[in-house]
């Protein structure tokens, strides 16, 4: 009887899988959601995972449109074509359900990487160590084309899919606690990229 019970166990929870994996939804990593920014005058790649053999199709609101499939394990891999900087726009993913990311930048991307000196806040570590003119640049900086994500700090197996986001946001209001090295990257950047510093 115990054997009978645990074979039907089994039967059960693989009708459950087949159930789930039939209707899974579309799914994105962390690394996209709202107030992101997008690589200008670029085909950026954009990924996530849905039902096997699913069809994707992917919309940008500034007139960009390509449509893919999903493989045999759920996962589908796209590119999207941007235009000059601008924005905010929204990105649209549909699949089996429909998933909208908002809020959406085009300009230019840049990965900040280091240690203590990439890390350091435009408020510093008081009460040694400071950094000279960030109360001009925070009193600048109210800038809402300048986005910020910062990735946790541990090891991870899914790190390279997933890329778990502690935050994104715009630059306001906490630019007290933002990396200074990027910020002020950031405001050089801004000019550059055709933006004026401030809307």
């Amino acid at each position: 009887m115990r054997k009978t019970s645990q074979t039907l166990l089994l039967i059960m929870a693989a009708i459950a899988l087949s159930i789930t994996t039939a209707n899974a939804n579309v799914r994105l990593p962390h690394i996209f959601g709202d107030q992101m920014m997008l690589q200008q005058q670029s085909t950026c790649p954009i990924w996530g995972w849905a039902s096997p053999g699913e069809k994707i199709t992917i919309k940008g609101s500034w007139g960009s449109e390509t449509i893919t499939e999903t493989n045999s394990n759920g996962k589908w891999e796209a590119r999207i074509t941007t235009k000059k900087f601008g924005g905010p726009y929204t990105i649209t993913i549909t699949g089996n359900n429909t998933v909208v990311i908002n809020d959406v930048m085009i300009g230019e991307v840049w990965l900040a990487s280091g240690q203590s000196n990439m890390e350091i806040p435009m408020m510093g570590w008081l009460p040694q160590d400071t950094i000279l003119g960030a109360y001009k640049d925070m009193q600048m900086a109210n800038n809402n084309n300048i986005r910020f994500y910062n990735l946790k700090q541990q090891a991870d197996s899914l790190f390279a899919a997933q890329l778990h986001i502690t935050m994104r946001k715009k630059s306001t209001p906490k630019r007290a606690s933002r990396s200074a090295s990027s910020m002020q990257a950031g405001r050089d950047a801004t000019p550059r990229a055709g933006w004026t510093s401030n809307t």
